[in-house]
C-alpha cells in the first residue's frame, strides 16, 4: 500500500511538471515580443518637432543625413538648416546653406525657404518676400509650409504689402507647430488684417479654409461694431460661437484689453477756442456743437467741461487748462495755434486739435490729435469717388483765388495719383461774361469760334455755324461756392456739356434745401456731411435749428464739427492704434492714421429738382 500512494505521488508530480511546461510553452508563444528597434534618427527629428524641441530635431536631421545617399542626403540637411533657424542658430543653418549644391526641386525649395527665413531676419523684407513668394508649397510638409507662410507674411506686413501678410499670416495658424511664439503671431495677424480695407476683406471671409476666413470674418465683426462696447462684444460673441476652436479665439481678450486701454475718459475737459477777433463766430459754432453734445451725454462718466479764450498765446491757455484740471484738451481752431501746440517738447494730456499745422510732422506729438473740416481732403474724396465711377480724362474748374487754387491742386495731384488724366484747367473770376468766358475757353469753345471766323474770311461768305465743345472730357471737378456753381452749371449746359459728369466739394451746397436757387445745379453730384441731411442723428439736428435759429448757414458744418469732436474723443486712441475702428460721426465715418490725423468719409448726393439727395457709392455717373 505504501508503494502504491509512493506511486500515485510521483505520477502527480510528473503530471504537474508536463502540465506547467505546456502552460509555459502556450503563454510565451501567444504573447507578442516586445520590439526593442530604437526608432531612427528621422523619426527622432520629427518627434522632436511636434515637441517644439527644434535644436534637438536638426542634429537629429543631420545624423539622419550621414547615412543617407546624396539626393536625400541633401534634404535632410537643409530640413536640419531649417529646424536649426526655428531654434535660433541662423549661423549653424547658414552653413548648411552655403555648402549646398543640390539640384534636386525638393531641396532647391528648403534651401530657398532657409534663405528667405536668414534674409528676413537681418532685416532684407523685400528680397526675402521675393525668395519665399518663388518656393510653390506643393509637397512639403506642414512646419515648412508654416515657415513659408510666417516668412512671406512677416516680409509683406514690414513692406506695407497688407494684402499678402494678411493671407499669409491667417494661413499660417493652420500649423499649430509647438514652440512658435504664437502671440507675436496672433499680433502680426491682427496688425495686417487692420490694415486693409472693406472690400478685401469681403473677398478672403468667404475662404475655404475656415482658419482663413475665421480671421478675416473677425476683422469684418469688428469693423462693423464701431466704437460701441455693446455692439462689440455682441459681435465677439457671435463670431466666437461659429469659429469656437479658431485660434484666434485665443487672441480676444488680449483685444479686448487693448480696446479698455485705449480708451480716454477725462474727468475734465478743457475747450480752447479763440473766442474774440475773426474766428468768434466759427468758434461760438463748436462750442454750442459741444455743448449740446454734452448735454446729450448720458453716460456715468460724462466729464466736466472748462472753456478757455486761446488769445494770443495758445500755450498759456493749454497750460491753464491743465493747471485747472483739464485731463483732455479740444482746440485749438486755427493752424498756429495747432502748430505752436506741436512744436512743444511734451503734452502732458491729449490733445484734439480742430486743425492741422502748417508744415509741421504730427508723427513727433504723441499726444496730439488733429480734427479739420480741410477742403484739400474733401476734393481728394471727390477726386477719388469720380475715378471709381470709370472717368479718366477731367476738366478742372475755379475760381482764381487762394481757396481755389487749394482745391485744383488737390484735384489734380489726386487724379494723376490715381493715374487719371487732367486734360486742362480753367480759372474764373468775378465780372460780368466771366463764367460764359471761362466755360466756353474750358470746352473749346472760343477756339471753336475762331475756326468758324477763319473759313468765312477764306471763303468771303456767310457760313452756317454752331460752335462745338471739345470731345476729350468724361468729368469735370469744380471748385465753387453756391453762388459761382450756380453761374457754372447752366453755362456748361449751354455750350452741351450736359451729358459731362460734374462733381464738387461740400462748398457748392449752402447747407439748407433751396429748390428755387439750387435747380440750377442738377445732375451736379457732390460730397458732404451726412448730418445735414438727417443721415445722422436728426435729433441734435432738429435741436440746433430750434435752439440756434439764427445761426447763419454757413456755421452749421462747425456746429456738427463740434458734435464729433466731443463725441470721438473717448476713441481718439483707439482710432490711432487700431486702424480697423471706425467713429461713426455727424461730420461723416471717421478713422485715423498712425500720426493721429482723423480722416472723415463723405457721403454722395446729386442735385433733383433743386434738392441734394443720397446716392449710392456705387452707382454710375455718366
Amino acid at each position: 500500500m505504501l508503494l502504491i500512494n509512493q506511486f500515485f505521488r510521483q505520477f502527480a508530480l510528473i503530471a504537474f511538471l508536463i502540465v506547467v511546461v505546456i502552460v509555459s510553452g502556450c503563454t510565451s508563444s501567444s504573447r507578442p515580443a516586445t520590439s526593442t528597434a530604437p526608432k531612427s534618427d528621422r523619426q527622432l527629428a520629427r518627434d522632436q518637432i511636434a515637441l517644439g524641441n527644434y535644436l534637438a530635431a536638426a542634429r537629429s536631421f543631420e545624423s539622419a543625413s550621414a547615412a543617407s545617399d546624396s539626393e536625400e542626403r541633401d534634404r535632410l540637411q537643409l530640413m536640419a538648416a531649417l529646424a536649426y533657424q526655428e531654434g535660433g542658430d541662423f549661423q549653424a543653418a547658414d552653413s548648411i546653406v552655403a555648402a549646398s549644391t543640390t539640384a534636386d526641386a525638393l531641396a532647391v525649395k528648403l534651401a530657398n525657404l532657409a534663405k528667405a527665413r536668414s534674409l528676413l531676419t537681418t532685416g532684407f523684407h523685400e528680397d526675402a518676400l521675393a525668395v519665399a513668394r518663388q518656393v510653390d508649397p506643393l509637397n512639403l510638409t506642414p512646419f515648412q509650409k508654416s515657415v513659408r507662410a510666417r516668412v512671406i507674411g512677416t516680409a509683406a506686413l514690414t513692406a506695407g504689402q497688407y494684402d499678402v501678410a494678411a493671407l499669409h499670416l491667417s494661413e499660417s495658424h493652420r500649423y499649430r507647430l509647438a514652440g512658435i511664439d504664437n502671440s507675436s503671431l496672433l499680433a502680426a495677424t491682427w496688425r495686417a488684417l487692420t490694415r486693409l480695407p472693406n472690400a478685401e476683406l469681403a473677398v478672403h471671409a468667404g475662404h475655404r479654409d475656415p482658419v482663413i476666413s475665421g480671421w478675416y470674418r473677425l476683422a469684418q465683426r469688428y469693423r462693423a461694431s464701431g466704437i460701441d462696447q455693446s455692439s462689440l462684444n455682441a459681435g465677439l460673441a457671435a463670431w466666437q460661437t461659429q469659429y469656437a476652436t479658431h485660434p484666434a479665439s485665443a487672441y480676444l481678450e488680449t483685444l479686448l484689453a487693448e480696446i479698455e486701454r485705449a480708451r480716454i475718459l477725462p474727468r475734465q475737459i478743457g475747450v480752447v477756442l479763440p473766442f474774440d477777433g475773426d474766428y468768434a463766430q466759427a468758434s461760438q459754432a463748436v462750442r454750442d456743437g459741444i455743448l449740446t453734445a454734452w448735454y446729450g451725454d448720458r453716460s456715468a462718466q460724462r466729464p466736466t467741461l472748462k472753456f478757455y479764450a486761446s488769445g494770443s498765446d495758445i500755450t498759456l491757455a493749454y497750460q491753464q487748462a491743465v493747471s485747472e484740471g483739464a485731463e483732455a484738451i479740444i482746440g485749438p481752431l486755427t493752424k498756429d495755434g495747432v502748430k505752436a501746440l506741436a512744436d512743444l517738447d511734451t503734452l502732458s494730456t491729449p490733445v484734439l486739435a480742430l486743425n492741422v499745422p502748417p508744415g509741421t510732422s504730427m508723427a513727433a506729438a504723441e499726444q496730439l490729435y488733429s480734427f479739420a473740416l480741410l477742403p484739400e481732403g474733401e476734393a481728394k474724396q471727390v477726386a477719388s469717388f469720380a475715378y471709381t465711377q470709370g472717368h479718366r480724362r477731367v476738366l478742372l474748374i475755379g475760381p482764381s483765388n487762394t481757396w481755389g487754387n487749394r482745391l485744383l491742386e488737390a484735384y489734380r495731384n489726386q487724379w494723376e495719383t490715381l493715374g487719371g488724366e487732367v486734360v486742362a484747367e480753367q480759372r474764373f473770376s468775378k465780372g460780368d461774361g466771366e463764367f460764359s468766358n471761362a466755360v466756353k475757353r474750358a470746352l473749346n469753345i472760343d477756339f471753336s469760334a475762331a475756326r468758324a471766323a477763319t473759313l468765312r474770311a477764306d471763303l468771303s461768305r456767310a457760313i452756317e455755324f454752331e460752335p462745338r465743345r471739345r470731345q476729350d472730357i468724361d468729368a469735370v471737378l469744380i471748385a465753387a461756392r453756391p453762388q459761382d456753381g450756380r453761374q457754372l452749371l447752366p453755362q456748361l449746359r449751354y455750350y452741351r456739356a450736359e451729358n459731362i459728369a460734374t462733381f464738387a466739394t461740400s462748398h457748392v451746397y449752402a447747407g439748407v434745401a433751396d429748390p428755387s436757387l439750387d435747380h440750377d445745379l442738377n445732375g451736379l453730384v457732390f460730397g458732404d456731411m451726412p448730418w445735414l441731411f438727417g443721415l445722422r442723428d436728426p435729433n441734435s439736428f432738429a435741436s440746433a435749428h430750434q435752439n440756434w435759429r439764427d445761426m447763419p448757414r454757413g456755421l452749421q458744418r462747425l456746429f456738427a464739427f463740434g458734435l464729433d469732436a466731443y463725441r470721438v474723443m473717448p476713441q481718439l486712441h483707439q482710432l490711432k492704434y487700431q486702424p480697423l475702428t471706425r467713429f461713426d460721426g455727424v461730420t461723416g465715418v471717421l478713422s485715423a492714421d498712425d500720426t493721429g490725423v482723423l480722416h472723415r468719409q463723405l457721403v454722395w448726393l446729386r442735385f433733383n429738382n433743386g434738392i441734394p439727395g443720397v446716392i449710392e457709392s456705387g452707382s454710375q455717373q455718366r
